[in-house]
């Protein structure tokens, strides 16, 4: 078991990893594709 200052320094240090964009026929919708708000259409 970790130790309360141990915990505390790894959350100080911890950062949010970079978000990749999805690869392929996802990554063309995700790009394209509106908010569901505006009917979720594609824009081209």
């Amino acid at each position: 078991m970790r130790s309360d200052t141990e915990l505390y320094e790894r959350r100080a240090k911890w950062q949010l990893p970079p978000k990749e964009k999805p690869a392929g026929c996802l990554g063309k919708y995700a790009s394209m594709a509106t908010s569901a708000g505006t009917g979720a259409i594609l824009k081209w």
